[in-house]
C-alpha cells in the first residue's frame, strides 16, 4: 500500500475519478442491515451502473460551483456555496477506469478514499448561484432523476434519503457552517489505515479561519470517528434520524446522528 497525498479534483477529472469511486461506494453498500434491505436483491453489475451514474452526476453537480479552496483569495466572498472533492490514491494499485482516461492522466494509482465538503453562508447573506457567472445549478438533490433499479427498495430508499436530507436541512439549513457531504474509504482493504481521518480533518482549518462549526449526518460506521475528532450530537428532536427496518420488511432500528464540531478558537 503507497497512498497518495491529498488530491483536490476538478471538473476535468470527473470522467476518470467516477469509476474508481463508484467502486469505493459499492464496496460498503450492502455491509449495513439497512443497505442489504434496500440493495440486496439488485445483479451486481446492475447496482456498479446505478452507483456509477449516481457517482457521476454528483461530481458534475460539485463542478458547477466555486471551490472551497478558493475562499477568500477569488471575487465570490464569504456569499456563495462552495464544494470540494478530495481523493487519496493507492499508487500500488491500477485505476479503474478506461485505458483513454488512464492515459489522459498517467501516474495515477486508483482512488480509494472520497471526501465531498459544501460550504454553507450564512442564510441572511446567501446569495443567488447564478450570481457566479456560471451555469444554473443542478438541483441540490442531483441524483433525483437516478431511480433505483426496480429490483431494489425503492420506497424505502427515498423515504430513507428525504429523513435524513429532511432533518439536515431542519438542523443546519440556516446555519453558516461547513458541511461533509461524503466521506468514503474502499471497504474492507483500506479500512482503519488513518485514511478517513486525513480526508476529514482537511476541513477544519477552513472552518477554524473564520469561525463556523462543521456538521455532519453520521452513520453507525462512522459515529466513533467523528467522537475521536470533537463533533458532538446536536440537541433536539433531529439529533437522531431512525429508520424502524420492521417496517420495510427487515428487522432492528437504523440510525443517523446529526453532529457538530465547534469551530477552533484561533490564537
Amino acid at each position: 500500500m503507497h497512498l497518495s497525498d491529498i488530491i483536490l479534483l476538478s471538473q476535468e477529472d470527473t470522467e476518470r475519478a467516477t469509476t474508481d469511486i463508484a467502486a469505493i461506494v459499492q464496496s460498503f453498500s450492502l455491509t449495513s442491515p439497512l443497505g442489504a434491505l434496500r440493495y440486496g436483491r439488485i445483479p451486481l453489475a446492475e447496482l456498479k451502473q446505478w452507483i456509477t451514474k449516481g457517482v457521476r452526476a454528483d461530481l458534475e453537480h460539485e463542478s458547477q460551483y466555486p471551490r472551497i479552496t478558493q475562499l477568500g483569495t477569488d471575487e465570490f466572498g464569504l456569499n456563495i456555496e462552495r464544494y470540494e472533492s478530495l481523493v487519496i490514491e493507492d499508487l500500488d494499485l491500477q485505476p479503474l477506469s478506461s485505458p483513454v482516461d488512464q492515459q489522459l492522466a498517467p501516474n495515477h494509482g486508483q482512488i480509494v478514499a472520497h471526501a465531498s465538503f459544501l460550504y454553507h453562508p450564512s442564510n441572511e447573506k446567501r446569495q443567488s448561484s447564478d450570481k457566479i457567472g456560471k451555469e444554473p445549478a443542478i438541483s441540490s438533490e442531483a441524483n433525483q432523476t437516478n431511480d433505483l433499479p426496480s429490483s431494489g427498495h425503492g420506497e424505502l430508499h427515498r423515504y430513507w434519503n428525504q429523513a435524513v436530507e429532511t432533518a439536515l436541512e431542519s438542523e443546519f439549513g440556516d446555519l453558516h457552517c461547513f458541511e461533509v457531504r461524503e466521506l468514503s474509504v474502499l471497504a474492507p482493504s483500506h479500512w482503519r489505515k488513518g485514511i478517513a481521518s486525513t480526508l476529514l480533518t482537511w476541513i477544519f482549518p477552513f472552518a477554524d479561519r473564520i469561525g463556523v462549526p462543521v456538521v455532519l449526518a453520521a452513520t453507525p460506521a462512522g459515529y466513533p470517528l467523528y467522537l475521536k475528532h470533537g463533533f458532538v450530537q446536536v440537541s433536539g428532536k433531529n439529533g437522531i434520524v431512525e429508520c424502524d427496518m420492521a417496517q420495510w420488511g427487515g428487522s432492528g432500528i437504523h440510525r443517523h446522528v446529526l453532529m457538530s464540531r465547534a469551530p477552533a478558537k484561533q490564537e
